[in-house]
């Protein structure tokens, strides 16, 4: 049995969709719990429009993602969760074929399907060569599919046990930017991932209040940065290049796109957490990239991309 956290913040326009694909899945034996977090468009309404009594809605303030996602996990009442934004979608076998690879992988707690990016109706199938084949499931390693591609799991295409995500420490509250990385980066320093690639998750990208169109703020910066360092001591040693080969690309680009919006006190902040991680050459790389102008530093990018 299967908890479905969807956290719903003025989205009147995709929540009636989202809903119906979970009501859609050939497996039942599940909740939903909609966190209604102080939306001002009509998004409650359509939300109370459902009579189906394993629908729960909680509204709340408005207090962010985070806390959404955080209050539905303790309101769960089974032991996996699965997160699903409130803009994006599920084929209808997805968490049929999740609880089929949690009763097949009883040791392992972090499960994940395929999935695609969906912007402008174009849809692009995510994919890299450390995935199984397409059609096929096996157990990948999330620290090394993020030194060269972007992560596996999101926040519509994961279950994950309860008792992870507790030991990890949930999503950090005061994170706006990238708190759902940083929580997967806590758990699978310690889990690996049970992946089924087959195209069973469907992410609406560019939508106008969705965390990735948010400026990256120095303090959400500087809580990543913070959890790199602790993972950074955690992790095993065949981990450990495959990591920083992560990281040192990483925080460069981070700072080549976002340091001119960042005051001195800030950089001297974000710079002081940087020298506990990176790399030597990297951190004189930074050193330089901070001397320069912003302008024409975005050319800089590609080619530490490569």
């Amino acid at each position: 049995m299967i908890s479905i956290v969807i956290p719903v913040y003025n989205k009147e326009a995709f929540i009636k969709n989202t809903i119906n694909s979970v009501l859609s899945q050939t497996y039942t034996q599940f909740e939903i719990i909609l966190i209604n977090d102080g939306s001002t468009d009509k998004s409650l309404a359509i939300i109370e429009s459902f009579e189906d009594n394993r629908i729960k809605v909680l509204t709340i303030p408005n207090s962010g993602v985070s806390v959404a996602r955080n209050t539905g996990v303790e309101m769960a009442i089974y032991n996996y969760i699965a997160f699903l934004d409130a803009d994006d979608f599920w084929a209808p076998s997805f968490l049929e074929e999740m609880a089929s690879l949690i009763t097949k992988y009883p040791g392992n707690n972090v499960f994940g399907s395929g999935r695609s990016t969906i912007l402008n109706n174009v849809v692009r199938k995510y994919n890299n060569s450390f995935l199984p084949e397409e059609g096929k499931e096996g157990i990948i390693d999330y620290i090394q599919i993020i030194s060269s591609n972007l992560p596996p799991i999101n926040s519509s295409n994961v279950v994950i046990s309860k008792q992870s995500l507790f030991k990890a420490g949930l999503f950090k509250e005061g994170q706006k930017h990238h708190e759902d990385h940083d929580l997967w980066l806590r758990i699978c320093a310690h889990e690996l991932i049970v992946f089924y690639n087959k195209n069973l998750s469907f992410y609406r990208k560019g939508i106008s209040n969705s965390a990735s169109r948010q400026l990256y703020l120095a303090e959400d910066f500087l809580l990543y940065l913070k959890t790199i360092l602790k993972v950074k001591g955690e992790i095993s040693a065949a981990q450990k290049p495959y990591f920083e080969k992560y990281y040192d690309r990483y925080i460069l680009i981070s700072i080549i796109k976002f340091q001119k919006d960042y005051t001195r006190e800030e950089t001297k902040a974000i710079m002081n957490e940087v020298k506990q991680i990176v790399s030597p050459v990297y951190l004189i790389i930074i050193k330089i990239v901070l001397l320069l102008p912003s302008k024409g530093l975005y050319n800089m990018i590609n080619y530490f991309r490569k």
